[in-house]
């Protein structure tokens, strides 16, 4: 996924002035760091070198002066003034975050949509305008960003028998999503709705995320880009959460998703939330682990379900679930060269042989449809039996699974609920056409999101 950092120098002020307060070799706003010194001695700044190639070798690179980062000390009163500020300005020289002015006729509200002006030095072509997903700026981490969508949710509460977007495009409704959307993508509002309907795009948009600024997902719209975030038992804190948000929004992200697993999930992911104005997803089952001690075994479609209700009500926009990992197909998996590389999906296939039952995900996917139906979660169906090496590419783990996740997105839009597909795995380039061939027949177009990594002709690039 997009914000793996893979750095090879950052010796120049210039790189520098755009790395996360994390990453950065000098002492941290956060002290995460400290200058490198004990058994080699204090190092002498004349000694590096200044080809920068040479750097990856020398005794200052392979001195590794990172400590943890402790947890947050006040979970619900962060310390967010020791995180540095993302330098927006000096990222984008010669530009301005702009917007648009449109009106939503139904209801009169007064949409302003982002775009980025990019200022040339062209007489006949002065400025350059560009899809911007930077957010609002100057704003306090403690208040949050503003709830645009505050006004367009109070005005359809209670007024529907279903509140999803595919139910709105169906009834022949063009939400203020919608519009927002077609504006950012320069297309007719309703081609985006018919879009939505048929299931081809999707709005990912809990109701209660009300700082969100819209986008779409679809093959027939831009790409877009997901960023990976989130805690570990080990590391990190919320105030670092938040500038990994910060960060990914400066450079592009679309989307993003936060995999925290440490302390205090639930007050990080509900400050990441107040803060996001791109659509926030998790992976549920990861939560739902922590609830029983990390025991796999121990999990429970009851704290699944809790898990589900309590992130939504944060506004969680999309949940990745692993139901098509079924009991009879994880027996497909033994003679694979690397097994079953998802964290999801192992968890998932644990359970199910410990206990031989059916996946409860799979069991009690109707219930899951009637949760993301309330709050208009969309899912993205996780791959869960990917392949995590070529060598396991397209086997009939893999095909089984997608297989049911076609089945199990048709029994979603029968409940107006939003979905993607993830996949395919580790792939290699011959093999794509195939995958993408059934992905398009078996999940009826609905859109891919791929998590995994670019195969290149001499080395591997993870994101």
């Amino acid at each position: 996924m997009l914000f793996t950092s893979v750095a090879l120098v950052a010796l120049a002020s210039q790189t520098a002035a755009f790395s996360p307060s994390g990453f950065s070799r000098s002492t941290s706003s956060l002290k995460v760091l400290s200058e490198p010194e004990g058994a080699l001695g204090p190092l002498d700044p004349l000694e590096v070198p200044v080809d920068p190639l040479e750097a990856l070798v020398t005794r200052e690179a392979n001195i590794k002066p990172y400590s943890r980062t402790k947890p947050t000390k006040d979970p619900f009163n962060p310390e967010f003034e020791r995180i540095a500020s993302v330098p927006y300005d000096s990222a984008f020289p010669n530009s301005t975050r702009e917007h648009k002015t449109v009106v939503h006729e139904p209801t009169g509200h007064v949409l302003n949509v982002p775009f980025r002006r990019v200022h040339l030095e062209d007489e006949d072509m002065p400025y350059l305008d560009l899809y911007d997903t930077s957010g609002p700026r100057d704003i306090d981490p403690k208040i949050g960003i503003p709830k645009i969508r505050q006004e367009w949710i109070e005005a359809r509460e209670g007024k529907h028998e279903r509140y999803t977007q595919m139910h709105f495009a169906k009834k022949g409704m063009i939400t203020e999503e919608m519009l927002f959307v077609a504006e950012r993508e320069g297309v007719e509002p309703e081609f985006v709705r018919s879009e939505i309907a048929r299931g081809r795009a999707i709005i990912s948009c809990n109701k209660r995320h009300l700082e969100l600024e819209p986008q779409i997902i679809g093959r027939m719209f831009k790409v877009k880009i997901n960023a990976n975030i989130g805690n570990s038992e080990i590391t990190s804190s919320i105030e670092e959460e938040v500038e990994k948000l910060q960060w990914s929004t400066l450079w592009g992200a679309d989307t993003l998703m936060d995999l925290s697993t440490g302390q205090h999930i639930h007050q990080t992911r509900e400050w990441i939330m107040r803060n996001s104005p791109i659509p926030v997803g998790s992976v549920p089952i990861y939560q739902a682990l922590e609830k029983v001690d990390g025991i796999a075994e121990n999990l429970t479609w009851e704290a699944f379900k809790e898990t589900l209700i309590e992130q939504a009500e944060q506004g969680v926009d999309y949940f990745t679930i692993h139901a098509a990992v079924l009991l009879r197909f994880v027996p497909t998996t033994i003679n694979r060269l690397t097994g079953i590389v998802s964290r999801g999906g192992s968890i998932h296939a644990k359970w199910n042989i410990f206990h031989h039952k059916e996946n409860f995900a799979y069991e009690h996917w109707d219930e899951i449809l009637d949760i993301c139906a309330e709050y208009d979660v969309a899912l993205s169906i996780g791959d869960g039996l990917r392949p995590g090496s070529i060598f396991d590419a397209n086997d009939e783990a893999q095909f089984s699974e997608l297989k049911l996740q076609g089945d199990l997105t048709l029994r979603a839009w029968e409940k107006d609920v939003q979905v993607m597909n993830e996949g395919p795995g580790h792939v290699p380039l011959n093999k794509i056409p195939q995958n993408m061939r059934n992905q398009l027949e078996w999940c009826h177009e609905v859109s891919l999101i791929s998590y995994h990594h670019f195969l290149k002709d001499n080395w591997e690039l993870y994101f």
